[in-house]
Protein backbone atom coordinates (compact mmCIF):
# COMPACT_ATOMS: atom_id res chain seq x y z
CA UNK A 1 0.00 0.00 0.00
CA UNK A 2 2.75 2.48 0.95
CA UNK A 3 4.59 1.88 -2.33
CA UNK A 4 1.42 2.40 -4.40
CA UNK A 5 0.62 5.57 -2.48
CA UNK A 6 4.17 6.83 -2.89
CA UNK A 7 4.08 6.21 -6.66
CA UNK A 8 0.77 8.06 -6.93
CA UNK A 9 2.13 11.05 -4.98
CA UNK A 10 5.21 11.27 -7.19
CA UNK A 11 3.06 11.09 -10.33
CA UNK A 12 0.56 13.73 -9.13
CA UNK A 13 3.30 16.04 -7.87
CA UNK A 14 5.05 15.88 -11.21
CA UNK A 15 1.83 16.27 -13.21
CA UNK A 16 0.62 19.30 -11.23
CA UNK A 17 4.03 20.71 -10.25
CA UNK A 18 3.43 20.17 -6.54
CA UNK A 19 5.81 19.46 -3.71
CA UNK A 20 6.13 15.71 -3.03
CA UNK A 21 7.67 15.96 0.43
CA UNK A 22 7.14 17.76 3.73
CA UNK A 23 3.39 17.23 3.41
CA UNK A 24 0.78 17.41 6.16
CA UNK A 25 -1.27 14.24 6.65
CA UNK A 26 -4.57 13.73 8.49
CA UNK A 27 -6.44 10.49 8.99
CA UNK A 28 -9.48 9.45 11.04
CA UNK A 29 -10.27 5.88 12.12
CA UNK A 30 -9.08 3.54 9.35
CA UNK A 31 -7.64 6.60 7.61
CA UNK A 32 -5.58 7.24 10.76
CA UNK A 33 -4.31 3.66 10.60
CA UNK A 34 -3.21 4.24 7.00
CA UNK A 35 -1.70 7.62 7.90
CA UNK A 36 0.40 6.01 10.65
CA UNK A 37 1.51 3.23 8.32
CA UNK A 38 2.48 5.64 5.54
CA UNK A 39 4.28 8.05 7.82
CA UNK A 40 6.29 5.32 9.52
CA UNK A 41 7.28 3.78 6.18
CA UNK A 42 7.80 6.98 4.16
CA UNK A 43 8.61 9.63 6.80
CA UNK A 44 10.62 11.80 4.41
CA UNK A 45 7.34 12.68 2.68
CA UNK A 46 5.81 14.34 5.76
CA UNK A 47 6.33 17.25 8.14
CA UNK A 48 3.34 16.80 10.41
CA UNK A 49 0.76 14.06 11.03
CA UNK A 50 -2.55 13.96 12.87
CA UNK A 51 -3.92 10.46 13.46
CA UNK A 52 -7.38 10.69 15.03
CA UNK A 53 -9.02 7.62 16.62
CA UNK A 54 -6.58 5.09 15.17
CA UNK A 55 -7.01 1.53 16.38
CA UNK A 56 -3.97 -0.07 14.79
CA UNK A 57 -0.48 1.25 15.40
CA UNK A 58 2.56 0.79 13.19
CA UNK A 59 5.94 -0.03 14.73
CA UNK A 60 7.87 3.23 15.22
CA UNK A 61 10.84 3.71 12.90
CA UNK A 62 13.87 5.90 13.72
CA UNK A 63 13.45 8.12 10.63
CA UNK A 64 9.85 8.93 11.59
CA UNK A 65 11.17 10.77 14.66
CA UNK A 66 11.84 13.66 12.24
CA UNK A 67 8.09 14.21 11.79
CA UNK A 68 5.86 16.21 14.14
CA UNK A 69 2.99 14.04 15.42
CA UNK A 70 -0.41 14.28 17.08
CA UNK A 71 -2.26 11.18 18.17
CA UNK A 72 -5.82 12.14 19.19
CA UNK A 73 -8.76 10.18 20.50
CA UNK A 74 -12.15 10.57 22.05
CA UNK A 75 -12.07 9.84 25.76
CA UNK A 76 -14.71 7.12 25.22
CA UNK A 77 -13.04 5.52 22.21
CA UNK A 78 -12.17 1.89 23.06
CA UNK A 79 -8.77 2.43 21.42
CA UNK A 80 -7.80 5.31 23.74
CA UNK A 81 -5.66 3.14 26.08
CA UNK A 82 -3.76 1.77 23.06
CA UNK A 83 -3.22 5.31 21.76
CA UNK A 84 -1.76 6.31 25.12
CA UNK A 85 0.60 3.31 25.16
CA UNK A 86 1.71 4.10 21.59
CA UNK A 87 2.32 7.73 22.50
CA UNK A 88 4.43 6.67 25.50
CA UNK A 89 6.39 4.22 23.33
CA UNK A 90 7.11 6.85 20.69
CA UNK A 91 8.02 9.55 23.21
CA UNK A 92 10.47 7.13 24.84
CA UNK A 93 12.12 6.85 21.41
CA UNK A 94 12.40 10.65 21.14
CA UNK A 95 9.47 11.34 18.82
CA UNK A 96 8.14 14.93 18.91
CA UNK A 97 4.61 13.68 19.54
CA UNK A 98 1.58 15.04 21.33
CA UNK A 99 -1.40 13.08 22.60
CA UNK A 100 -4.83 14.73 22.89
CA UNK A 101 -8.07 13.20 24.18
CA UNK A 102 -11.37 14.97 23.54
CA UNK A 103 -13.88 14.89 26.42
CA UNK A 104 -17.22 13.23 25.69
CA UNK A 105 -16.08 11.94 22.29
CA UNK A 106 -16.13 8.31 21.16
CA UNK A 107 -14.77 6.84 17.92
CA UNK A 108 -15.58 9.72 15.59
CA UNK A 109 -14.62 13.26 14.62
CA UNK A 110 -16.15 16.36 16.11
CA UNK A 111 -15.98 20.06 15.27
CA UNK A 112 -13.52 20.41 18.18
CA UNK A 113 -11.22 17.61 16.97
CA UNK A 114 -11.25 18.95 13.40
CA UNK A 115 -10.55 22.50 14.61
CA UNK A 116 -7.68 21.19 16.72
CA UNK A 117 -6.20 19.33 13.72
CA UNK A 118 -6.44 22.44 11.54
CA UNK A 119 -4.91 24.64 14.26
CA UNK A 120 -2.12 22.09 14.75
CA UNK A 121 -1.31 22.14 11.03
CA UNK A 122 -1.40 25.96 11.05
CA UNK A 123 1.01 25.85 13.98
CA UNK A 124 3.27 23.37 12.16
CA UNK A 125 3.37 25.57 9.07
CA UNK A 126 4.06 28.73 11.08
CA UNK A 127 6.85 26.88 12.92
CA UNK A 128 8.53 26.04 9.62
CA UNK A 129 7.07 22.70 8.47
CA UNK A 130 7.43 23.65 4.81
CA UNK A 131 11.18 24.32 5.23
CA UNK A 132 11.97 21.00 6.95
CA UNK A 133 13.69 20.24 10.27
CA UNK A 134 10.50 21.26 12.11
CA UNK A 135 10.44 18.13 14.25
CA UNK A 136 14.05 18.67 15.26
CA UNK A 137 13.30 22.22 16.43
CA UNK A 138 10.20 21.06 18.34
CA UNK A 139 12.18 18.22 19.93
CA UNK A 140 14.84 20.69 21.06
CA UNK A 141 12.16 22.89 22.65
CA UNK A 142 10.62 19.81 24.31
CA UNK A 143 13.80 19.19 26.29
CA UNK A 144 12.83 22.23 28.38
CA UNK A 145 9.01 22.23 28.28
CA UNK A 146 7.23 25.40 29.37
CA UNK A 147 3.70 24.02 29.83
CA UNK A 148 1.95 20.94 31.19
CA UNK A 149 -1.38 20.03 29.59
CA UNK A 150 -4.06 17.75 30.95
CA UNK A 151 -4.62 15.00 28.42
CA UNK A 152 -8.32 14.69 29.23
CA UNK A 153 -9.73 18.17 29.73
CA UNK A 154 -7.65 20.61 27.66
CA UNK A 155 -6.41 22.62 30.64
CA UNK A 156 -2.83 23.88 30.42
CA UNK A 157 -0.60 25.05 33.27
CA UNK A 158 2.90 26.53 33.43
CA UNK A 159 5.33 23.65 33.96
CA UNK A 160 6.03 25.01 37.45
CA UNK A 161 2.42 24.05 38.33
CA UNK A 162 2.39 20.66 36.64
CA UNK A 163 1.34 19.03 39.90
CA UNK A 164 -2.16 20.39 39.07
CA UNK A 165 -2.36 17.74 36.32
CA UNK A 166 -3.21 14.24 37.58
CA UNK A 167 -0.44 11.66 37.28
CA UNK A 168 -0.63 9.79 33.97
CA UNK A 169 -2.57 12.60 32.25
CA UNK A 170 0.25 15.09 31.70
CA UNK A 171 1.48 16.04 28.23
CA UNK A 172 4.42 18.45 28.15
CA UNK A 173 4.23 21.28 25.64
CA UNK A 174 7.24 23.20 24.29
CA UNK A 175 5.91 26.73 23.96
CA UNK A 176 3.04 29.19 24.34
CA UNK A 177 1.75 28.59 20.80
CA UNK A 178 1.17 24.89 21.53
CA UNK A 179 -0.30 25.73 24.95
CA UNK A 180 -2.90 28.04 23.41
CA UNK A 181 -3.63 25.50 20.69
CA UNK A 182 -4.13 22.80 23.30
CA UNK A 183 -6.83 24.54 25.28
CA UNK A 184 -7.38 26.89 28.17
CA UNK A 185 -4.16 28.20 29.72
CA UNK A 186 -4.39 28.63 33.49
CA UNK A 187 -1.72 31.08 34.77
Amino acid sequence: MARAWDAAVVKLAKQYQLQDSRMLLYGCSRGANFALRLAMREPERFSAIVAHVANSFERPTPAAANVLWVISNGEFDPGAPNAKRYYEQCRALGFPMFLRFFPGLGHHESPESLSFAKAFFDYALSAGAAEGNLALRIAAQSKAPRYAADLNNGLVFPVSKMDAVPSGQCVLLPNEDMARLWGRVIP
